[in-house]
């Protein structure tokens, strides 16, 4: 009789503890993998796990408000950038340097384009192969700085004002670079 119950104690014991590392492995899944989609229902397993559930729903929410927030501000400092008459190049630093990097710009607005002429490309390198005199000055002062750009032909002149900055965005340098015609 007490063996008997042992075993069985012994056996809901194991599986309490199967299913507190499965609910573990579950809600560190979620936040790992960002699927603020998973909820833990906490009537299902009892009164010892319904404070720690609420608790797991509540952290998942928050994480969710977060990285909707974040997106929100996202898209509004981009929509702020592309409606400026200011040209906005961010690039990785390392592909300045690199004429045949597939990584993709980092933002390119559409004052840029128009200001220099050249269509929205998605590549740095492609960007680069169309305008070499731009990838040139900004070597200049790839570090930081301002300089003055004279460019274009003889029916249309320009002079850019040319400003770069360095960051440091996930422990790798950034160059934004930005630009605009103080001829127009």
């Amino acid at each position: 009789g007490a063996f008997t119950l042992i075993i069985v104690q012994a056996g809901y014991l194991v599986k309490y503890v199967n299913n507190t590392n499965y609910s573990l492995v579950k809600f560190v899944n979620a936040l790992k993998n960002e699927d603020y989609s998973v909820y833990f229902s906490p009537t299902k397993k009892g009164d010892s796990f319904a404070k720690v559930y609420d608790d797991f729903n509540l952290i998942i929410k928050m994480f969710k408000r977060n990285q909707i927030e974040k997106e929100a501000q996202y898209k509004y400092f981009k929509y702020i950038l592309e409606h400026v008459n200011l040209g906005i190049i961010s690039i990785k630093k390392s592909d300045l340097y690199d004429s045949k990097s597939e990584t993709e710009i980092l933002f390119l607005n559409k004052a840029a384009c128009k200001i220099l002429q050249q269509p929205q490309h998605k590549y740095w390198h492609r960007f680069a192969n169309n305008a070499p005199w731009l990838v040139s000055e900004i070597q200049k002062i790839s570090n930081g700085g301002k300089l003055l750009v004279d460019f274009g032909d003889e029916t249309e002149r320009k002079q850019l004002s040319l400003e770069v900055v360095e960051i440091q965005l996930l422990d790798e340098p950034y160059l934004i670079i930005s630009f605009q015609d103080i001829r127009s």
